[in-house]
């Protein structure tokens, strides 16, 4: 069954191409925001939808991708292979639920693209869908996924869907939803269309409903974009068929992707009561940023906003009061990049301080001591950290790994001196692992 609304007909196969074309040269194309206003996303589905900002060899461009496991997003093909933009994508930052300055996941690195069998050869719009791999299930654990289903004729003519991007008639990075599920004006074997007002930056996006028992979401297809003068126009999506179905299946079975090496910062910590600069690498200019700090890397909250400069970087001075993790997020990018903050000591720690902890560490009823390390080479940590009664020392890179460091361990320090193979040139906060039950402190 096919249902037929107000005169819209989905594209012939014989215009396919054509329109094909069309739409990847528009979609593509970053417009500037309309002023309309964003409904804000449900809580339960936001986090599962992420911005995608693209780079083709020709430009740069925003899509709209959405979790279907732990490590594998699903988007629209032209997003990933364009060859009006030059062929494949050479990379792709992945930052779900980001909204505004609120980028709860942070920023995740794409590790490996595949597009449809058919997409590259024919353009055809029924191939138009793709995934991106992650180098983790980090973050499609934390966030969840929706479930993939083939929908029959009766749920597409009976059901009303949703969908949720991040399009241009939003502030950028804003997520976009529609004020309440809709049902579609039309659908046939491959498309579903609709008139919901999506805009450019929402390929690749989900067309969903709630599961009816489980709580959870279905997408029964991938936004692809619209064709038609304004006042007439067409948007419309993929239909999941069970070829796309088998795809996905395929690329859920593949392993998270090796990493590579980012040129973005990652986490970091700063000393306690040491002055530090925080600065974002460049980014786009005169954009709002906030400065947001954390203890456990999960709940962040901001300390501090203010634009990037005519270079398009923010910058942060401050004292931290305690030992804790940074990050900066600039409006629609998120922390990854942007990088979650450089470090550098605004007060070189002085000589006579080197080779010694900044004070006696106190130790808590775990064992475990923050303390903030002057600066010296690794022979000069083992005295400090005899000095202070403590067996082991975990220290965090620039990449947010940790490493542990254990008193006269011989050959097992190997990967902490690999990691820190000049000792350290300037303070260093580290977590101390006591080396017996500590006495109480003397007050």
């Amino acid at each position: 069954m096919t249902v037929r609304a107000r005169g819209v007909r989905l594209p012939v196969l014989a215009g396919r191409a054509l329109v094909a074309m069309l739409l990847a040269i528009a979609i593509l194309v970053v417009a500037r925001p309309e002023g309309a206003a964003a409904q804000t996303a449900t809580t339960q589905t936001q986090g599962m939808i992420a911005l995608l900002q693209i780079r083709l060899p020709k430009g740069d461009v925003t899509c709209t991708g959405f979790m279907v496991g732990p490590h594998t997003v699903a988007t629209a093909a032209h997003c990933l292979y364009s060859k009006e933009y030059g062929g494949w994508a050479t990379s792709a930052f992945v930052t779900p639920g980001i909204d505004g300055l609120n980028a709860p996941f942070g920023t995740e690195y794409a590790t490996a693209f595949a597009v449809s069998p058919t997409w590259i050869s024919t353009q055809d719009l029924t191939a138009d869908y793709a995934a991106i791999t992650l180098s983790s299930n980090t973050v499609g654990n934390a966030t969840g996924w929706f479930d993939l289903a083939v929908p029959s004729d009766r749920q597409l003519s009976g059901g009303t869907f949703s969908t949720a991007g991040y399009g241009t008639t939003a502030q950028y990075g804003t997520l976009w939803q529609m004020p309440k599920p809709q049902p579609l004006v039309d659908f046939d074997a491959d498309f579903l269309a609709y008139q919901w007002g999506t805009s450019t930056g929402e390929s690749g996006a989900a067309i969903f409903e709630p599961e009816p028992t489980n709580g959870r979401f279905r997408a029964v297809g991938v936004l692809k974009g619209a064709f038609g003068p304004r006042t007439e126009r067409t948007e419309f999506a993929l239909r999941m068929t069970t070829a796309m179905l088998e795809f996905y299946r395929a690329q859920l079975a593949k392993p998270t992707a090796p990493g590579v090496e980012q040129t973005i910062p990652t986490m970091f910590t700063s000393p306690a009561g040491v002055p530090v600069r925080v600065t974002s690498p460049v980014t786009r200019v005169n954009a709002p940023s906030a400065l947001q700090s954390s203890v456990d890397q999960v709940l962040w909250s901001t300390i501090a906003t203010e634009p990037t400069d005519a270079r398009g970087v923010a910058s942060y001075s401050i004292t931290p009061a305690d030992t804790r993790f940074y990050r900066v997020v600039v409006q629609g990018v998120g922390t990854g990049r942007v990088g979650r903050g450089y470090v550098t000591s605004d007060t070189a720690p002085t000589a006579a301080g080197r080779g010694t902890f900044s004070s006696r560490p106190v130790y808590a009823s775990s064992r475990v001591a923050f303390a903030v390390f002057q600066g010296g080479t690794h022979t000069e940590l083992a005295t400090a950290l005899r000095g202070a009664n403590a067996s082991a020392a975990w220290v965090q890179n620039m990449q947010g790994e940790w490493f542990l460091y254990a008193v006269d361990a011989g050959f097992l320090n190997d990967t902490f001196l690999k990691a820190f193979p000049t000792g350290f040139a300037s303070a260093t906060s580290m977590t101390l692992v006591a080396a017996q039950p500590a006495s109480p402190a003397t007050p």
